[in-house]
């Protein structure tokens, strides 16, 4: 063999070699569905959250206008959760590629938000891309990730919202999902009561502690809730009903006001060192625990402690996992950090306190967490005494009033807002805050209007209630509450690892397709605040970037923008092609790839491993005949 001609066949064994390493999932980047033929997408939407299945039917309307056809799907809890969740790019532990996408195309839900705007970084890190993690669109861009970071290491709010400003920006313009509307929080409450406090969220919420310090109508206060709270101690729970049932007896460091700034609460003051590293809270004095014994600095050291030593597979552990030490000086508690840290006053400033002299020893799994019926084990500084209760689909927990609460209201406490101080009074100003389960809205309308509830847990989703309450109507002695947007966030998710909605075209495209006034109103028609940032300004003031890309409608451009990338509509049945297909409108059986085979294109579009197998062949069999000529 001629040296040239080995020489060729070196270089095509490593051409081979490269190709088909481009498609094994160990260098490959997320395993992808194959390319699809038409953009036809499913949306998945919750089938019990009506006002999602709405917003569904919403930008399903929307979208067939430009020529892209969505399927909604409704699908329960049990179904829903795990086939957006499961999968993911990395593995969270050791952070290798796992290689597995998620099983939806796109969906529709709310999400959540909390007093700090710290869901973008969850939402779109690259880090955060694993199985249960949030950012469910594979994203996984450099910049990004930078901005990011900066949000989350920023030393000063100059540099935090400079951050934050960019990360809206890129947000917008990569388009991992595309916000839609804040439902209000529109809560049915019985005619008697007032003194409720509107801020972002509700007024329920577990950041909320002014609504049921103020509340006034009677002595008792009954609510009901769907189901049970999931968690007694107040280191595990997840959902909103464990939170805010932990309101009621614990305090924690700080609160919020309405505009969402941050206001002394057990603590009187804080501070945080110019490098971020360093941490102090004033602890304030004469507060008791509900057996009578002082709360200190102690007690706060303990709680942040018990979290750090027990708490490794406890939510709470995220709000800590930061500390490096802690130490205290009189009233003072000390804290270093391993990093600078941008909400590390929010995060610690929110953990519910618990007394040293009750759990000193115990660890956080301690089963006397979870019996309603121990005194002692639920004792707090909060605005009410954990009494008792039951646990289960027929439970009840009763707080009473504590007689010797901190709070007096007036000169020198904390306010709801400074501009509007709450009288100086004993706090709360009801006597019994009962909390008890009913399983359906029917039966907790019915309830309320027959005077066994006076609320429930979460707002309505029903406008046909809504309409239904009030002096005059079905249920008269209900009234519907509405003074602020909720904490729940509904938007439209993508799914990157599904092609064609890697292309940013199609993203925008479908973004400049929704009416996003239009979809609010059908999904919860004036109960519902349209959102255009992942950092809406409704909810998040002080941070919101006014200056981004907000996709206001516009039909046209979505049609332009799709021919443009060759998206056509080749067979007339109303819905575009991908470029380089033609789907016929036949019913004969389609025999390009199933859904479960192996892609014949890698995810970055370069040919696979098949190709690389045709150009060997092909390049041999072109030697030979060259040789057969010679």
């Amino acid at each position: 063999m001629k040296k040239h001609t080995k020489i060729i066949l070196v270089g095509i064994a490593f051409i081979f070699i490269f190709l088909a390493s481009l498609s094994s999932p160990a260098l490959g980047t997320v395993s992808q569905r194959p390319q699809k033929e038409e953009l036809s997408f499913e949306l998945l939407v919750l089938d019990w959250d009506t006002i999602s299945v709405d917003a569904g039917i919403g930008i399903k309307t929307a979208l067939a206008e430009v020529g892209i056809n969505v399927d909604v799907i409704q699908l329960d809890s049990s179904v829903f959760y795990p086939q957006i969740y499961e999968g993911g790019r990395l593995n969270e532990s050791g952070g290798a590629v796992v290689d597995v996408y998620r099983d939806f195309e796109m969906y529709e839900m709310a999400g959540g938000y909390s007093p700090i705007p710290n869901h973008a970084y969850f939402r779109g890190h690259s880090s955060q891309d694993y199985p249960w993690g949030d950012n469910l669109a594979y994203i996984n861009n450099g910049t990004l990730d930078t901005a990011l970071e900066d949000s989350q290491s920023a030393t000063n709010p100059i540099e935090l919202k400079a951050a934050l400003f960019d990360v809206q920006a890129l947000m917008a313009d990569l388009l991992p999902y595309y916000p839609l509307f804040l439902t209000n929080d529109a809560h049915f409450v019985t005619l008697e009561w007032e003194g409720y406090c509107a801020m972002p969220g509700g007024i329920f919420t577990g950041f909320n502690p002014w609504t049921i310090m103020n509340m006034t109508g009677d002595t008792t206060f009954v609510m009901a809730y769907p189901s049970d709270v999931t968690h007694l101690n107040p280191f595990l729970y997840t959902d909103a009903r464990s939170g805010f049932a932990a309101n009621l007896h614990y305090d924690t460091l700080i609160a919020y006001n309405k505009s969402l700034e941050k206001v002394p609460w057990l603590a009187e003051s804080w501070s945080q060192s110019a490098d971020g590293m360093f941490l102090n809270f004033t602890i304030r004095s004469g507060v008791t625990w509900h057996d009578g014994q002082a709360f200190d600095a102690d007690d706060v050291k303990f709680t942040l402690e018990y979290i750090l030593e027990n708490g490794t597979t406890t939510p709470s552990i995220a709000s800590v996992e930061k500390i490096a030490a802690i130490d205290i000086d009189a009233d003072t508690v000390m804290i270093n950090l391993t990093e600078p840290y941008a909400w590390a006053i929010d995060d610690i400033g929110t953990v519910n306190m618990v007394p040293e002299h009750i759990w000193a020893g115990g660890n956080i799994t301690d089963t006397r967490w979870n019996d309603p019926t121990d005194y002692d084990a639920h004792i707090g500084t909060g605005p009410f005494v954990h009494m008792g209760g039951l646990s289960g689909s027929s439970g009840f927990h009763i707080f009473d009033k504590y007689d010797n609460y901190w709070y007096t209201g007036g000169a020198g406490m904390p306010q709801f807002d400074s501009a509007d101080l709450l009288p100086s009074s004993t706090y709360p100003k009801i006597e019994n805050f009962t909390i008890e389960v009913e399983g359906t809205e029917m039966n907790r309308i019915l309830g309320m209007n027959d005077g066994l509830y006076d609320s429930e847990r979460y707002e309505t989703m029903s406008t046909d209630l809504i309409d239904a309450v009030g002096p005059g109507n079905t249920y008269p002695n209900i009234k519907c509450v509405n003074l602020a947007v909720s904490q729940w966030d509904y938007y439209l998710q993508f799914n990157f690892a599904v092609k064609p909605l890697d292309d940013p075209i199609v993203r925008k495209a479908i973004a400049y397709a929704i009416d996003r006034q239009a979809v609010t109103s059908f999904a919860f028609g004036d109960y519902a605040t349209v959102t255009d940032s992942v950092i809406p300004s409704v909810f998040f003031a002080g941070y919101n970037n006014p200056n981004v890309e907000q996709y206001d409608l516009d039909v046209a451009k979505a049609r332009q923008m799709l021919t443009d990338a060759g998206y056509i509509d080749n067979n007339g049945d109303g819905i575009r092609e991908v470029p380089g297909y033609y789907k016929t409108t036949t019913d004969e059986p389609d025999t390009t790839t199933d859904e479960t085979d192996t892609t014949t294109e890698d995810d970055d579009g370069t040919p696979g491993f098949e190709f690389a197998a045709i150009f060997v062949a092909a390049t041999f069999a072109a030697i030979y005949a060259r040789k057969r000529r010679r």
